[in-house]
């Protein structure tokens, strides 16, 4: 029975992809759906210096407030003590409930002490592969599927976890196809 209708569906399947879509008969029809850009690239990391938060968000759309929580504390801790930021990150731990996540800052100088939930870390550079994503946050998944791919593809084994990098201010931003973000996944040399 199982296979039977395994069969049928293929087959359905088959004939429905090699119909021509009706839209495509439509004279000027023009697909407006928006869709995330994204590269993928080999690069190297240089060493960095981090400050970062680690908390728990329950939900997917608990994330933004969490870590917009986390870096309003880490910029405040610059600010007092004079450090300047670099790269803006996000290191996730966990892909399901509850999820574990640094919200982090390179900064340009190791600080003497840190403060509260900051703690400090020394990343060491090294080979990895980015994933150059431009669209919004809630389908940053298929960046981090072709990442996956990458990986297969040129037996490459991820060391870590991977990171992301904003590029622009979500707050400045209206179009969040217009969201750029940098996925770094650091490689095993």
């Amino acid at each position: 029975m199982v296979l039977c209708i395994t069969a049928i569906a293929n087959q359905l399947y088959q004939h429905l992809n090699q119909r021509t879509p009706i839209a495509a008969h439509v004279a000027g029809y023009q697909d407006t759906a928006k869709q995330p850009r994204i590269t993928v690239a080999d690069t190297s990391i240089g060493p960095m210096t981090i400050l970062m938060i680690r908390d728990t968000a329950q939900s997917v759309e608990d994330i933004g407030n969490t870590l917009n929580t986390n870096f309003g504390e880490l910029f405040t801790y610059l600010n007092q003590y004079g450090i300047q930021p670099k790269k803006i990150m996000a290191f996730y731990h966990t892909y399901q409930p509850p999820y574990v996540m640094d919200a982090a800052v390179e900064v340009d100088k190791e600080p003497q002490q840190v403060t509260g939930n900051i703690r400090l870390n020394k990343m060491n550079g090294g080979q990895a592969v980015v994933a150059h994503y431009q669209g919004p946050y809630e389908r940053v998944d298929t960046a981090y599927t072709i990442i996956g791919r990458w990986l297969q593809e040129k037996r490459k084994t991820p060391e870590g976890s991977p990171f992301e990098v904003y590029l622009n201010d979500p707050s400045t931003v209206s179009d969040p196809y217009q969201l750029r973000t940098d996925i770094y996944q650091m490689v095993k040399q």
